[in-house]
């Protein structure tokens, strides 16, 4: 697979992971669209605190290869 088809690949799975996030918890109650838009911001701290796990505390540098690629 080409870099641009890897490219397109990966946000189309970050694009249906948002949808599922979405989905769930509009299962609860319905989101606003400021909950809608800002929703994403609050994986980005998980995400990054991941990355920072496997690059620091458990010194796996692929892992966090593989964190950053796929969050």
């Amino acid at each position: 697979m080409s870099e641009r088809g890897a490219s397109r690949y990966r946000r189309s799975e970050r694009q249906q992971a948002t949808e599922l996030r979405h989905r769930g918890y509009r299962a609860e109650r319905p989101l606003s669209r400021a909950e809608q838009t800002l929703l994403p911001l609050g994986h980005i701290g998980y995400e990054l605190s991941e990355i920072d796990y496997f690059r620091t505390v458990a010194d796996e540098p692929r892992n966090a290869e593989i964190a950053w690629r796929t969050g």
